[in-house]
This record gives C-alpha cells, structure tokens and sequence, in this order.
C-alpha cells in the first residue's frame, strides 16, 4: 500500500500521487486502525460521465451555431467565440474538477486557458500579437511568483510546488520556438520570465537540500 508523508494517511487506489496533496507516494505496509483515503474512482466515473454529456452538448450546440452563422451570413465568425467559450470551459472543467483535487494544477489550468482565450481573440482581432508579447508571458511570471509564495504558506507539500516550476520552466523555454516564426515579435519579456523561472527552481532547489532532490527523484522515478 502506498503512503502520503505530507497528508500522513495511506491510499487504497493503486496510484503514484496522492489525490489530496498531489506528493509523490511512498510504498508501504499499513496496519489496522491508520487513518485511509477511500476509493475515489466511483466519483471520477461520475465527474467523467458529466464531462461526455457537457462534451457531446457542446458539439451539437456549436455545430448548429456555425451552420446559422453560415447561412445569416458569414462576414463576422461570432460562432467561433461561443465554439472558443466553450472549448474554454470544458478544459477548465477537465482539469479543474475531474482531475483530482490539487490546486497547484488547478491554478496552471486555469490561467494557461485563459491566457490561450486571450490569445484566440488577439487573433480574431486582426493579431497586434499584444498577447503573444505580454500577456502570455506575464501569465506564466505571475504563476511562478504565486509558487513561490506558496512554498513558503504550505510548508508541509512545499516540494511538490517544484514541479509546477518545472512544468513553467519547460511552457516557457518550448514558447521560445514563436520567436522565429513570427508569432512573438518582442521576446525581451518571454526570455526574462525563462530566466526568472529558471532561477527561482534553482533557488528552490538549493535551499530545499536533500529533502527537494528526494521529491524530484520520485517524481520521476529517478533511482539512487
């Protein structure tokens, strides 16, 4: 049986992260009388049957919307916004309910879609690139200074925050590939927010000693 250090409780499903702190697992022997964290795989089938009914709607809703907005005349795309809106909230449902109840994630979802839904309407809007330049980029900043100040409030999973900083390290460092397509034009902003996101995972590392390589190496399954 797998064990949470963080949330000090012992989990029944066979998963790796813990469902309530999203800290890697420890494999264990449990006795009787420890506190446990019950199946939660009934809840998700639920959640996933809500999100296929909302999934299916949502087709049909915007299939019948791009055909009106066809034959009432085509000038102005507005069915593409209400297809945007809700592409938006099924994604933001998906990883912001159905996924467990973490919300380091729920956070990084959430601002990452509405940083895309910004982006979708710079484009709809003749694309000044306004949001691929700043918006976007300060996005991801504003995220990793959130973290920060996260591992300093939740001391008992601050190590589980490095693989947010992780996950911006690598959104922002793969977001260097717009530069020469065009896509951003002033890349100052995007190439301070990497070094920034790379210095405070550094920082954090460091400081965090031999307790934050322990977290990154089950993480990833990185053996001694």
């Amino acid at each position: 049986m797998n064990k949470c250090k963080q949330c000090n409780v012992y989990i029944t499903d066979d998963v790796k992260i813990c469902p309530l702190c999203n800290s890697a697992l420890e494999n264990v022997s449990s006795g009787d009388g420890i506190k446990k964290y019950p199946n939660v795989h009934p809840k998700r089938k639920r959640l996933s049957l809500f999100l296929r009914i909302f999934l299916a709607a949502s087709i049909v809703v915007e299939t019948i919307l791009v055909t009106i907005n066809f034959y009432m005349g085509h000038e102005t795309w507005w069915s593409f916004f209400v297809g945007l809106y809700l592409a938006y909230a099924y994604f933001l449902i998906r990883f912001a309910i159905a996924q467990s109840g973490s919300g380091r994630w729920r956070m990084v979802a959430g601002t990452l879609l509405t940083a895309i839904l910004i982006i979708a309407m710079d484009i709809n809007t003749g694309y000044e690139a306004w949001s691929t330049n700043y918006v976007f980029p300060i996005s991801l900043g504003l995220l990793n200074t959130l973290s920060i100040i996260l591992i300093f409030t939740k001391r008992n999973q601050w190590q589980s925050f490095m693989v947010v900083q992780l996950t911006l390290i690598a959104i922002t460092a793969l977001s260097l590939i717009l530069i020469p397509l065009g896509i951003i034009t002033k890349p100052i902003v995007i190439v301070i927010v990497l070094i920034y996101t790379i210095l405070t995972f550094v920082s954090t590392v460091i400081i965090g000693g031999s307790k934050a390589l322990t977290e990154l190496r089950h993480r990833f399954h990185i053996n001694r």
